[in-house]
């Protein structure tokens, strides 16, 4: 998974209603984190947007001079509504560092 400089290094879980868009908005506000436009990506989730690719993900942290990258996204906890989020996370773990 090399050359993959552009990724997030920081995923925002948890449950719907339960604060996320406002951790989201507050960490974005700080002049060393980037956080992704739209919040929820749901990358990880083969029924949204696994199939686009990782290029397609990697394209929504264009963020030069920013050390910390993330999204937002509390569909990753809808068990067991999307049940290979977790796999595909695992699978596309090489670029992120945690």
């Amino acid at each position: 998974m090399e050359g993959y400089a552009m990724l997030p290094n920081l995923v925002v879980i948890g449950g719907a209603k339960c604060g996320t868009t406002s951790l989201h908005h507050y960490l974005s506000l700080h002049p060393e984190i980037f956080m992704s436009h739209p919040k929820e990506l749901d990358f990880f989730i083969e029924e949204a947007n696994w199939n686009k690719g990782i290029r397609w993900y990697e394209s929504k942290f264009k963020a030069p001079g920013k050390v910390i990258r993330g999204e937002s996204s509390p569909r990753y906890t809808r068990y067991p509504t999307f049940l290979k989020w977790a796999v595909h996370r695992r699978s596309a773990r090489g670029p992120f560092r945690f």
